[in-house]
């Protein structure tokens, strides 16, 4: 009998709202194979198994990794055809990608959460829940890396961001558009390009990494500043466009980059891609010159988990630039 494994870490899809204290997980795995009717098909049955049971703004890079190898754990059981991961909505795209980042590409993966708690009128969790299972169980989903189910539509694991802080469809994919929709009982994949594997040969993380999202008129924080040796990596998430920064900010960088900390530039806007651009003291085409990578499509967020995991390994480098290259949509 083949299995679908459901791994629950907690988030809006299993909460409750309660008066006087908001939304908080309360429901099991079991509960939510219930509320999404998912009875077992024959010849086939879900496994539930629970990582943690948190909000999932409490989620850190660490745990994701540990959900990265619980998770490899289970597509390598020959009984399992793939897993659904609950997961709540604020972190799931980066839990998602850095998931991508580590994992094969052999069978589906497939996470989903909730925008409206199961005790509303009008949550989504059931719905949500039983998409998911049609597309853990397909074949088609296989071979498309992780992805995200969320109102009926799919999303790879590298595009997808939450575009709207409370709707149903609030999950889009600015730069790649959707691989696919959940109808009729089954999952039809739209998508018609080849998604290329990026998978890291790592399953580590270098913690001293730094994230600063740029704002006008910054200066680099103390933290940079005052650098003591034991900073490897920093992702700036530039103003929104190409890729810029303040001068104050880019006049610290080639001291950094000469110390051999590895410098990404990401962009604030949802769409379209950081590129060798403007010039000046801190224009994007500038910044390439002094040895800053530039992010691609990647969001800020996923660069700095990328940055992690890349510096890691024996060549970070080679490796970031691979990933961002191999992002970039057919």
């Amino acid at each position: 009998m083949s299995v679908t494994v459901v791994i629950t870490t907690g988030g809006t899809i299993s909460s409750i709202v309660s008066p006087g204290t908001g939304y908080t997980p309360k429901l099991d795995g079991s509960a939510l194979l219930g509320l999404g009717d998912c009875a077992a098909d024959s010849g086939k049955s879900f496994e539930v198994l629970e990582f943690c049971n948190i909000l999932s703004q409490d989620m850190t890079p660490v745990q994701m990794l540990e959900l990265a190898r619980l998770i490899k754990l289970q597509i390598e059981r020959p009984e399992v055809d793939g897993v659904i991961v609950t997961h709540g909505t604020v972190a799931m795209e980066e839990t998602a990608f850095l998931c991508d980042l580590l994992l094969p590409n052999i069978k589906p993966i497939v996470f989903t959460g909730a925008m409206r708690p199961s005790n509303l009128e009008d949550s989504d969790v059931g719905n949500n829940i039983r998409d998911s299972a049609i597309v853990a169980r397909s074949a088609s989903a296989g071979r498309l890396g992780v992805v995200v189910c969320m109102d009926k539509t799919v999303h790879s694991a590298r595009w997808v961001r939450k575009m709207y802080t409370d709707t149903v469809d609030t999950f889009q994919s600015p730069n790649g558009g959707i691989l696919g929709v959940v109808a009729n009982n089954a999952f039809n994949l739209t998508y018609g390009g080849e998604l290329p594997a990026y998978q890291l040969p790592v399953f580590a993380l270098e913690r001293n990494v730094h994230f600063l999202s740029v704002v006008a008129g910054m200066k680099a924080p103390l933290e940079i500043l005052q650098n003591d040796g034991r900073l490897r990596g920093l992702v700036v998430e530039g103003f929104p466009g190409t890729g810029a920064v303040t001068p104050a900010l880019a006049e610290v960088f080639p001291a950094l980059i000469k110390k051999g900390v590895v410098i990404v530039l990401g962009s604030r806007s949802p769409y379209g891609r950081v590129r060798p651009s403007s010039g000046g003291v801190a224009g994007s085409y500038t910044l390439q010159e002094m040895g800053v990578i530039l992010g691609g499509y990647l969001s800020g967020p996923k660069l700095y988990l990328l940055l992690m995991a890349a510096l890691s390994t024996d060549h970070p480098q080679l490796h970031l630039q691979t990933v961002i290259d191999q992002c970039a949509p057919a």
